[in-house]
């Protein structure tokens, strides 16, 4: 369970995730937004990219990801569901 939100990154939401380690902190999140979709996050190397399409931002502050897609879905993923920490 990740917090999430849509429209406005309040995080208020709580979504269900699914986590797949690699290597070295290397990951990938699977995670279903509030109204349904499904999205896929991958962590490696200090950076994160979607196959999913839209405009991604990112950045993190202390020991949690906040990630944007397209200005309107939120997610904070905790650095310890990246690396197993």
């Amino acid at each position: 369970i990740l917090p999430c939100s849509q429209g406005q990154p309040d995080h208020e939401i709580k979504c269900p995730a699914g986590i797949r380690r690699g290597d070295h902190g290397s990951a990938s999140i699977h995670i279903i937004a509030p109204d349904g979709t499904r999205r896929l996050l991958n962590f490696e190397c200090g950076n994160v990219t979607t196959p999913d399409g839209g405009d991604l931002t990112w950045g993190k502050q202390g020991d949690d990801w906040y990630i944007g897609i397209d200005y309107h879905e939120f997610y904070i993923v905790p650095d310890a569901a990246v690396t197993g920490g």
